[in-house]
Parts: structure tokens; sequence; C-alpha cells
């Protein structure tokens, strides 16, 4: 265990930490820029013993918020305990997530008073289209369903969206957008496909071109409502007069 700040190459304290619960997950998406890495270290499962060390040192260096991923991470054995571990020693908890146990009411009903935000994955506004992207029939009721369930929890749960953009779902960015807004999400990040993973697997199957990306960020933008739309990975030169938009 140790105080000492951790510093980033700018000598300023880290205070966010990401974790990788798991390295497993019951989807298959066809842009996963984990599938690598999660085959890499499948066999090496994330222990209640090691979270628990490295949250409490990095707590002890400074860190105030902790972002747990995987995989998915809701269905490492002890969830809920990770997370109340991480309220014990003061860290503000969110989560990335398919929704897989949130999806349950009461697993749900256990977790959310120790989890303060969550960013979803949601990529399209219809279950033919999520499902087609994640390879796994009913994931788009899963993930939904998690949402509800979180919100009717926590009336103000702060539910964030994240959709991966690909050839399969581009068209259709502008309805999953009114979607995301009528869950009440107060942000949605629009991740462009990243040539890791599954991703870079089938990045020329996946990427969608400038042109269409120049064609569908405007239109896209016009039918925000009330949500912070930020773009991930998309280049500048796409963005237009939404430039402000890009991460």
């Amino acid at each position: 265990m140790t105080d000492t700040p951790w510093l980033n190459e700018h000598g300023h304290a880290m205070q966010r930490l990401e974790l990788h619960l798991t390295y497993t997950c019951p989807e298959k998406c066809l842009f996963c820029s984990e599938e690598h890495r999660m085959q890499k270290y499948r066999k090496f499962p994330v222990t209640w013993g090691r979270v628990a060390k490295v949250l409490r040192m990095h707590a002890s260096r400074g860190v105030k918020n902790v972002h747990f991923t995987g995989g998915e991470p809701t269905i490492h054995p002890k969830f809920v305990e990770v997370l109340q571990l991480a309220k014990k020693l003061g860290l503000r908890t969110s989560i990335g997530t398919i929704g897989t146990m949130l999806s349950r009411p009461k697993f749900a009903a256990r977790a959310l008073p120790y989890l303060d935000e969550a960013l979803f994955s949601l990529h399209g506004h219809r279950a033919d289209i999520h499902d087609g992207l994640t390879q796994r029939k009913g994931s788009f009721d899963t993930i939904t369903t998690a949402i509800r369930n979180c919100i009717e929890l926590k009336p103000e749960f702060p539910v964030f969206i994240n959709t991966v953009l690909t050839k399969h779902n581009c068209e259709t960015l502008p309805e999953t957008i009114e979607f995301a807004e009528s869950f009440g999400a107060k942000l949605i990040v629009i991740s462009n496909t990243t040539p890791e993973g599954a991703g870079l697997d089938r990045y020329n199957d996946l990427a969608v071109s400038l042109e269409d990306l120049k064609r569908i960020i405007p239109l896209t933008a016009e039918r925000v409502q009330h949500a912070v739309v930020r773009f991930f990975g998309m280049p500048m030169c796409v963005m237009g007069k939404y430039d402000s938009w890009s991460n």
C-alpha cells in the first residue's frame, strides 16, 4: 500500500481509474476492441483480492473516481461487493455495461445504491440492428430493460449511452439518438469503429467512409434535443461546424 500520488506525464495527480473486472462477455460484438485482450487474459480471472488491493492502493494515492469495465463487469461474482468497497473508500463509481445483470430487478436493486452512473452500450433503436451487431439475440431487450430498471430504482440516475458507429447502423444513427433521449440520456457518446480487436479483424467491413461521416454527423446533430453528444475517434475533417462536439 502506498500514499504516493499517482502522477501523469505532466506531473498532475491522476484522479480517475479504469479497472477491468472481467475478460469475459456474453456477447460477441462485431466491432469489439477488447476481443483480442479478452482472448489473451480470459484464463486469468480477476479475483476479489486483486480488485480490493488495487482499489485501496489507488484510493490512497488520491484517485476519486473509478470506472469498471471488462468484458462485462456486472458478471463478476463479487460485483456488488466491489461497488460497496469503492464507495467505502470514498470513490465515485461508474461502469461500462451491456446490462447483463442490471436487467434483473433484484440484482439492480442491490447494486444501484452503490453505483453513481453507467455508460450503456446501445447500438441501434431496434432489436434487429442492435442484436445484429452484438451477435446475440435478445441483447437489445437486455440493455433496454437494464436502463429502465436503473431509472425506476433511481429516477435521477445518470444514464449515459455509448453507440459504436459502423456501416450497419450509421444510416439510422439519428433514430438511435432519439431513442437514447427517450430514456432521458444525459450524455451520448458516438464512438467510431476502432481498429483494435474484432474491430481490426473486420475494419474494412465496418468502418464508415469519410464521405458518409460528413453526411451523417450533421443529420444526427440536428436531431439532438437535450443530451450532451460527443463524437469519439472521429477525424476532425468530418466534423464541420460540430467540431466542438468532438472529444
